[in-house]
């Protein structure tokens, strides 16, 4: 048995544990904040084969990037779709450019084809709240009116907006670098302008940590 096996083993034999402590006071599961769910079969098997019945409270959040949510996937966690309360996508671009460059070579125009299809779901009343999030950094921060209104046309009902926060992942040089939202970045003052845009004061959006940098 490999490594990897092993590993996906101890895993869900500790998340069956944690399902089956108190089942009746199992309110709220967020599947995930460490990665995108539907790559991992650990939480793929999770979202197919969760019993609604066997948690009476239970309500889902799902934080995706939803490039692999398709109709086929969607169809196989048919159980859980009365479940889900909130359904993220982040997405940290509104441009074909800088989705690719932020994404890896991702392609915004299938993302496109992901959200219209999120849209007809919510449409009918499976997904309680569709909210679409960014994280702000220097390569995107001048697309965040632009990212409201690609909302818009995918009927998203939140939008959240975050600073970029240093998990390890850059150096200090290049986190620096990156952080437009922090007032020693060279071009804050222009994130400040950005910021004043009539479309990022509605309602529905929230600036989360960056009214508080």
């Amino acid at each position: 048995m490999s490594a990897n096996e092993v590993e996906r083993i101890r895993a869900e034999a500790i998340q069956n544990q944690l399902l089956s402590w108190n089942p009746a006071g199992l309110h709220t599961l967020y599947v995930t904040g460490s990665g995108d769910p539907f790559a991992s079969p650990l939480f793929r098997k999770l979202l197919q084969t969760l019993d609604p019945n066997s948690y009476p409270n239970l309500r889902l959040r799902l934080h995706t990037n939803g490039l692999l949510l398709t109709p086929d996937l969607w169809r196989s966690m048919a159980k859980i779709h009365s479940l889900i309360d909130e359904l993220e996508v982040s997405i940290d671009a509104a441009t074909d450019a800088t989705y690719r460059r932020l994404r890896r070579g991702g392609e915004l125009a299938l993302l496109r084809q992901r959200l219209a299809f999120l849209q007809s779901v919510r449409r009918e009343g499976h997904i309680r709240r569709l909210v679409f999030s960014f994280v702000v950094q220097q390569e995107n921060f001048a697309e965040m009116p632009e990212f409201v209104a690609l909302g818009d046309r995918y009927g998203a009902d939140r939008f959240y907006f975050s600073g970029l926060i240093n998990w390890g992942t850059f150096s200090a040089k290049e986190y620096s670098d990156l952080a437009v939202h922090r007032p020693s970045h060279p071009r804050h003052s222009e994130f400040l302008s950005v910021l004043s845009h009539p479309s990022l004061s509605r309602h529905n959006v929230s600036l989360g940590n960056l009214t508080s940098i």
